[in-house]
């Protein structure tokens, strides 16, 4: 590693704040390496994750050596970075951002609270945005006493503080003296027009901050009240369904997978992608988890969000989408840009909107069938276009596809995806059973449906190798086989589901820790390895649970577990030989799929 790599943060060393429309990582040194606004897909203001040296940041820490912790105030989204110096000193900073709701603080975004608990202490301060993924400098103007202006021609972000500022050309630097019992704030506002600062800055000062705080932790505590959860992994499971609250796009109802972009999923590598979108198969397993949570209004919104790009796109439905419903997320690289830890190259969209799955019909059926199964009532429309994707199935369940990897070579007959039809044809034979009985296509669908089993089993099982197969023309296993139990493809006591799990374990795990595929035997299309997917590994815990093996699922959750930051955060993929966090963080999947592994066990620790 060398010595730009060394300056850079590991992933599992930051905490999260956020407001329902975009988040901030915030580092253990008390920096704010990464912010998108106004909402979770607009360009950055502050990028140092991706490039330490031109990315900007915002930042406040002890000039003396020092080790720090983070940690969320109880059943909130509130977040404390304590630093301890090696004098015995004692500096606390409590970052929160206001929910937006109907009736919030709208434009202050970002709340920064210092607190001196022991001694008298030089203290480090900079402000360096780079706005439009740090195209552009910003230029500085000083409102008042205290308040500057950071802005390009398109963006204004002020910084209201009552510590006595001072500006060079292109950031905002100070060392200052605090003492002990001292309560500082720094105020974050962000504006795309500059003539409205005094008005804003006004509405939202500096002396109503204590106030914010408080409303915003009686916010997130009023919320996590509402959690309904009995099972032996209580605290994880809640701050689970904290982060997928946060990464709700509160306009849409919209659950992006990650705030971040090429964060790695190999040090060096070029496995970086942007997830600030929405994937359609992971928004069926995230309704499912929080309507089983308790969190219906949520699992609703969601699934609101869902019927209406389904009305909106009908046949020509994407995998992936914006927040916002918008389905050309054009692939393109920011040649500038260093990456996390020389990890290039950093892109921004995502060519996936482009892949054709199967399995994302199969997953809107299957959302749909829970939807209407605990209330609700499509209109006509919807009934329709669900028939629709039906016999899209019916029609393409054979065809290659890229499947639930969105490999980047060649379609393949992927296993996942023959099964996903399947399963997509049994929800929409039920839709159509439950509010069109006399659909005249019923017993085609449970023709084909019976054909599409029969092939997945002659074509995809190895009875040589005693487990099903990752496509047609291989042998080998994929972790996608994993949820084959877990959507009821066969009943858990057929043997070959246990036979194919236990087989993935074997071939693709380490320490529990399960790959996606063996990178020696399958080319996707892109260079380099990757970690273990963090989901898949829950995923096997959750077999292991629907199999009638607690204990070995709860073994595998609590392993799994240990692999989380003290935040109870994860990334999209694990290092098992350093034990490193990679990929996309946090990751809402992996949250969703350890809530589901949880809800499948039922005794206690």
């Amino acid at each position: 590693m060398n010595n730009m790599q060394d300056k850079y943060m590991p992933i599992k060393d930051y905490g999260v704040v956020g407001n329902l429309e975009t988040i901030a990582l915030i580092s253990k040194e008390g920096s704010v390496d990464w912010l998108c606004l106004p909402d979770f897909d607009s360009p950055s203001v502050f990028a140092n994750i991706l490039d330490k040296e031109r990315g900007g940041s915002f930042q406040v820490k002890p000039l003396e050596k020092f080790f720090s912790q983070q940690k969320y105030i109880d059943k909130t989204n509130i977040l404390e970075t304590t630093f301890f110096t090696e004098t015995g000193k004692i500096v606390k900073i409590t970052d929160f951002m206001p929910p937006k709701t109907d009736h919030s603080c709208k434009h202050c975004l970002l709340f920064r609270k210092l607190e001196v608990i022991k001694g008298t202490l030089p203290l480090h301060f900079s402000f360096h945005p780079r706005f439009n993924y740090a195209r552009s400098e910003p230029s500085y103007d000083i409102i008042e006493q205290g308040m500057i202006a950071a802005k390009d021609e398109h963006n204004t972000l002020i910084l209201n503080t009552d510590i006595q500022m001072h500006h060079t050309d292109n950031s905002l630097k100070e060392e200052f003296i605090v003492k002990e019992g001292e309560t500082h704030w720094f105020l974050l506002y962000y504006l795309p027009e500059y003539d409205k600062i005094i008005s804003v800055v006004e509405a939202y000062p500096i002396d109503d901050a204590a106030d914010e705080l408080e409303k915003t932790k009686k916010y997130w505590e009023d919320w996590s009240s509402k959690l309904k959860y009995d099972g032996p992994f209580q605290e994880a499971v809640l701050r689970s369904a904290l982060l997928l609250k946060l990464l709700m796009y509160n306009p849409t109802g919209a659950l992006i997978n990650s705030p971040t972009t090429s964060l790695p999923e190999n040090i060096s590598g070029e496995r970086n992608w942007d997830y600030r979108y929405v994937w359609l198969k992971d928004t069926a397993f995230a309704f499912h988890a929080l309507l089983n949570i308790g969190y219906k209004d949520e699992a609703f919104k969601l699934f609101n969000w869902l019927e209406n790009i389904c009305m909106q796109y009908g046949r020509g439905l994407r995998p992936v989408v914006s927040l916002r419903g918008e389905a050309e997320l054009i692939e393109h690289n920011l040649e500038y840009l260093s990456g996390y830890k020389d990890s290039t190259p950093v892109r921004i969209g995502n060519d996936a909107h482009n892949k054709f799955e199967l399995d994302s019909f199969c997953m809107v059926l299957r959302c749909s069938l829970s939807a209407i199964e605990n209330g609700f009532k499509p209109t006509e429309q919807m009934i329709n276009i669900l028939i629709d994707y039906t016999n899209i199935l019916s029609e393409a369940w054979n065809n290659p596809d890229h499947s639930i990897w969105e490999v980047r070579d060649l379609e393949r007959r992927f296993t996942f995806s023959k099964v996903a039809a399947w399963l997509g044809l049994d929800a929409g034979i039920k839709i159509a059973n439950l509010l069109k009985p006399n659909n005249p296509n019923i017993s085609r669908w449970e023709e084909i449906k019976q054909q599409i089993h029969n092939k997945a089993i002659d074509e995809d099982w190895s009875p040589a190798k005693d487990r099903f197969k990752f496509y047609n023309t291989t042998l080998t296993p994929d972790a996608s086989l994993l949820l084959l139990p877990i959507l009821g493809f066969l009943p858990v006591t057929d043997h070959k589901l246990k036979a194919t799990v236990i087989r993935v374990r074997k071939e693709l795990s380490t320490n529990s820790l399960v790959y996606r595929y063996k990178h020696n035997e399958y080319n996707d299309g892109i260079k380099g390895d990757e970690g273990a997917y963090t989901s898949c590994s829950f995923w096997l815990a959750h077999c292991f649970a629907l199999f009638g093996e607690n204990e070995t699922a709860k073994y595998i959750i609590k392993h799994i577990l240990e692999y989380s930051n003290p935040l109870h955060l994860f990334s999209e993929e694990i290092d098992p030989n350093t034990k490193d966090s990679l990929g996309n963080y946090p990751h809402s999947p992996t949250h969703v799929s350890f809530i589901n592994a949880a809800l499948s066990i039922k005794s206690p620790v």
